[in-house]
């Protein structure tokens, strides 16, 4: 039933749109108006799509990074001080740079 309803809703708004779109460009037939945009507008759809993908792509790289460096961390006492000691440095820069 919901099935029928949700497409019911699709067709109204389209045939609202279709009004729309008919009355904007002066159009008096029944005709489907289909508009279209441009290709600079398409251009710049398509690379911040683009962008995104690879923006994604590399925030997963660095989680994995950032992960493994954690994993090898906990595993090796070791490397797990010296991290220790850095974020310590980290912080103590931090705070002496903001005034605290």
């Amino acid at each position: 039933m919901e099935r029928k309803e949700t497409q019911y809703k699709r067709g109204f708004k389209e045939k609202q749109k279709q009004s729309e779109l008919k009355v904007k460009y002066g159009i008096d037939k029944e005709v489907i108006v289909i508009e279209k945009k441009s290709t600079v507008a398409q251009t710049v759809k398509a690379l911040l799509s683009f962008s995104l993908v690879v923006l994604r792509i590399i925030a997963t790289i660095l989680i994995v990074l950032l992960a493994a460096i954690g994993l090898t961390a906990i595993l090796y006492p070791n490397i797990r001080q010296e991290l220790i000691a850095t974020l310590q440095l980290i912080i103590d820069e931090i705070i002496e740079m903001t005034g605290h």
